[in-house]
């Protein structure tokens, strides 16, 4: 199994509309096949540490079968038609990816 964590940062121009379109090509996005599981976040209201980043906007959590799996959805059409319908909308992106080894 595959976690594939990817955080956005948007601009700081992003406008509260661009903000509702984002969040809508998000969840068309984790309509992909291939993904086990999916889910969208925004930062949390916990205290802030030396280790905490509240600074990210978005952030989706997509769980993979296999590594096969991952790369069909990096190759995919729809993946490819969100990166570059919004794209410019970010300052950065994040991507932490760990296979499990262990879950309950």
């Amino acid at each position: 199994m595959l976690q594939h964590n990817v955080y956005f940062y948007l601009k700081d121009a992003v406008t509260s509309a661009e903000k509702q379109q984002f969040e809508a090509g998000l969840k068309e996005l984790l309509q992909t096949p291939g993904l086990h599981k999916a889910e969208i976040g925004v930062p949390g209201a916990t205290p802030e540490r030396e280790v905490t980043d509240h600074g990210f906007a978005y952030a989706i959590y997509t769980w993979f079968k296999t590594i096969e799996d991952h790369d069909i959805y990096q190759e995919h059409p729809r993946h490819k038609e969100f990166i570059e319908k919004y794209s410019a909308l970010w300052a950065k992106v994040r991507v932490y990816d760990a296979e499990i080894i262990h879950a309950q």
